[in-house]
């Protein structure tokens, strides 16, 4: 008889073994990660890309970013632009360091980005990644996958005849404006979009890179397009370049004009024809990728390492949508990216998404979901009405309100990228967002001392809007309104239909905070208030800040109204 007992028979113990091994599977091994991966740092999209297809384009996100607090303390926009640089690369230098020289020494190409803590590789494979995941500085990986434009703002119409002046741009009064003698001279707006074709009549003046003789692209274009396969402009392309028209259009509602000598023939298309603009390509024939946006921002906050070449206001006429991305789990991602060039005081303007048709809550995509976006929706400039397309908040993901405001956005006729000469309509939350762009401009000509103040000029923005009283999705509960009566901002019109002459008027008069030609004991009240308040508490009313060394409500912004008591607004 053998003394070794039945439970260590050699069958029983390779049962054991294999049941032992079977359930260490189970429990470490998701269904559908592949093998080796350590899942809590990889996300699921890109665990599967690297199972079925061996390599992928991946984002390595660090840990930490940058403090930028300290910018909101800074009055002057070139101030806050070269701090905010400043922080961002060095923190990107510090916590970079050692991943960028691991990737140098092993000969694996990389881009690195400042105002998202992260790197880019063209390629990885599953070793790779995995050792990547493993290191202590590495917080996420991520595929780098594909977003774009609104595909129901891909259809355009042949344009009418010239229109002399743009029905959007009539609609909200911009040459109401034009005629005080505003028209956004002195301000720099930017676009990130499918590029622009910069040689068309209307845009070509107005190009910051064109002197009237010749072209220097350097600080005012950039194209983040590396690869992609077969592109109408190419790739890296050295001068600005439109694959798809879209860009084109946009920008052109912002600053387009012809400055045609025969009036009945001038084409003056934009909002603000007096601004200067810029661009970077982020989307390949409406086509883009997460690290291709952030790229285009990082231009922005220093075009060719230049924060004195900063634009003043970035028109965003996209969105990225979960089945590209930015799903649950990666919405917050590029966040930092908006966030940094707010904190520069470049104001950040975003179109609210084309998904109305699904109904209340349809503001699904970054960055339109953002606080740090000025959120967009789009209203036909022939009956004021919203358009069924346009998307109704609240905003996904952060539950915020939404949109901001409204501005024209249905058949609109703009430049498009077919020649030189040539226009089209159409229609979207992207043909509204630029009029907002163009309004900013028209603003910080006007009041100097406002440019860069984000907070301070998006309320200024919201509360001279025209009130639209809807209750389909839900309204908000306001700030205490300087103007009674009003219908409540709501989730289809936002705060209202944008208005140029009201905003401007109101810009060069701020301590007439109840908005009626006057200073009195009521704007004192309505400061007063609100006074020793904060950013982000719930009666905090940014409209109120008139000290821009401090975000809060001071004694100083109380003392500021008390010091007019009794004199009247002259626009």
């Amino acid at each position: 008889m053998s003394v070794e007992t039945s439970w260590f028979h050699p069958l029983r113990r390779r049962w054991l073994a294999t049941c032992l091994l079977m359930l260490l599977i189970a429990t470490a091994l998701p269904i559908g990660a592949a093998p080796g991966l350590p899942t809590a740092k990889v996300e699921a999209n890109l665990a599967q890309r690297l199972q079925d297809a061996g390599q992928a384009p991946v984002l390595i996100f660090l840990a930490g970013q940058a403090d930028l607090s300290q910018a909101a303390y800074l009055v002057k926009k070139e101030a806050k632009g070269a701090f905010v640089y400043a922080q961002l690369k060095d923190f990107a230098e510090r916590s970079q360091a050692s991943l960028r020289a691991e990737l140098t020494q092993r000969g694996i190409a990389y881009q690195a980005f400042l105002s998202v803590n992260m790197i880019y590789l063209p390629a990885a494979d599953l070793t790779l990644v995995n050792e990547l995941a493993a290191r202590d500085d590495v917080r996420w990986l991520t595929l780098d996958a594909s977003f774009g434009i609104d595909p129901s703002e891909q259809v355009t119409q042949p344009a009418d005849a010239p229109a002399v002046i743009s029905s959007g741009v009539n609609y909200i009064r911009a040459p109401q404006v034009w005629a005080t003698g505003i028209d956004g001279a002195g301000i720099v707006v930017a676009g990130g979009d499918t590029g622009v074709r910069w040689t068309h009549e209307a845009l070509k003046p107005q190009y910051r890179g064109w002197n009237g003789v010749s072209a220097d692209h350097t600080y005012s274009w950039h194209d983040a397009i590396h690869d992609g396969g077969a592109n109408p402009c190419g790739l890296n392309v050295p001068a600005p370049c439109d694959d798809y028209f879209h860009g084109t259009h946009t920008i052109g509602s912002v600053a387009g004009d012809d400055h045609s000598a025969t009036p009945a023939t001038r084409d003056q298309i934009g909002v603000a024809p007096g601004a200067k603009w810029i661009a970077c390509r982020n989307m390949n024939a409406g086509v883009g990728t997460i690290s291709r946006y952030v790229e285009c921002n990082d231009f922005f906050l220093a075009p060719g390492d230049d924060t004195s070449k900063q634009p003043d206001v970035v028109n965003n006429s996209w969105g990225c949508p979960a089945s590209e991305g930015c799903d649950s789990a990666a919405w917050t991602q590029i966040q930092p990216s908006i966030q940094a060039l707010n904190a520069a005081g470049v104001m950040f303007v975003a179109s609210a998404g084309n998904d109305g048709g699904q109904g209340c809550g349809s503001i699904n995509d970054p960055p339109a979901v953002y606080p740090e976006s000025l959120s967009v929706g789009n209203f036909y400039d022939g009956t004021g009405v919203i358009s069924g397309s346009s998307s109704r908040g609240l905003r996904d993901f952060t539950g915020l309100f939404g949109p901001d405001v409204s501005a024209p956005g249905t058949s609109i006729r703009s430049a498009t990228n077919s020649s030189d000469t040539g226009y089209s309509s159409a229609s979207g939350t992207s043909m509204a967002g630029p009029h907002v762009a163009g309004l900013v401009a028209l603003m910080w000509q006007a009041n100097p001392a406002l440019r860069g103040q984000i907070l301070e000029t998006a309320q200024y923005i919201r509360e001279t809007a025209t009130r639209v009283d809807n209750i389909t999705c839900g309204v908000l509960t306001p700030y205490p309104d300087p103007l009674d009566n009003r219908p409540t901002p709501n989730n289809v019109y936002g705060w209202g239909r944008i208005d140029a002459l009201n905003a401007v008027n109101a810009v060069r008069c701020p301590t007439d905070i109840d908005y009626d030609g006057g200073i009195d004991i009521r704007d004192v009240q309505l400061v007063a208030e609100i006074w020793n308040t904060q950013p982000g508490q719930a009666l905090y009313n940014a409209r109120r800040n008139l000290d821009f060394s401090d975000p809060a409500i001071t004694t100083t912004d109380v003392t500021k109204v008390v010091d007019q008591w009794g004199a009247n607004c002259t626009n």
